[in-house]
């Protein structure tokens, strides 16, 4: 059984953490906002369509997850890799010399990797397992689909015989 004095202690060690902790989420209110994943550099996704970095004075009016919620009010069943990534940027993607689907677009680019699916074209014939750049796109501000391209970039390395 506990004595008087070790039960003081234990409710003054409550009341003072469950302060700090109140203290400390009133003083994030009204805060702006971690600072967000930017790109750094400019990618080449394929030919035509580039992700840049966003003018430094330029901020995201959602943040990643804002837009990726938004996004699946519209696509319920899509689920996020557990390795993406969320990066802030300008996505551009050409539809012809001179014209553009998206030009300097703020979005949110969620990128990971997964093995590639065969090729249900005959012509392709057998191929080895690869491995994909999985990228979606979102706009910044509505968390709108502009997006989605996944391109394969290795081949995984056959498997040795049992032996």
């Amino acid at each position: 059984m506990r004595t008087r004095p070790t039960r003081v202690i234990g409710v003054a060690a409550a009341v003072v953490g469950g302060t700090i902790a109140l203290w400390m989420f009133v003083g994030r209110l009204g805060q702006p906002a971690p600072a967000r994943a930017a790109i750094e550099e400019t990618l080449v996704i394929r030919e035509g369509v580039t992700f840049s970095p966003p003018e430094s004075n330029t901020d995201a009016a959602m943040t990643s997850d804002e837009a990726l919620a938004a996004f699946k009010k519209v696509a319920p069943d899509y689920t996020a890799a557990d390795d993406a990534t969320a990066l802030f940027g300008m996505y551009t993607a050409m539809s012809g010399p001179d014209s553009y689907r998206f030009r300097d677009q703020l979005a949110w680019g969620y990128h990971s990797e997964s093995v590639c699916p065969p090729s249900p074209n005959p012509v392709d014939g057998e191929q080895k397992p690869a491995v994909c750049d999985d990228w979606l796109f979102l706009d910044a501000t509505t968390g709108e689909m502009l997006e989605g391209v996944t391109l394969r970039t290795e081949s995984l390395a056959s498997p040795s015989p049992a032996g």
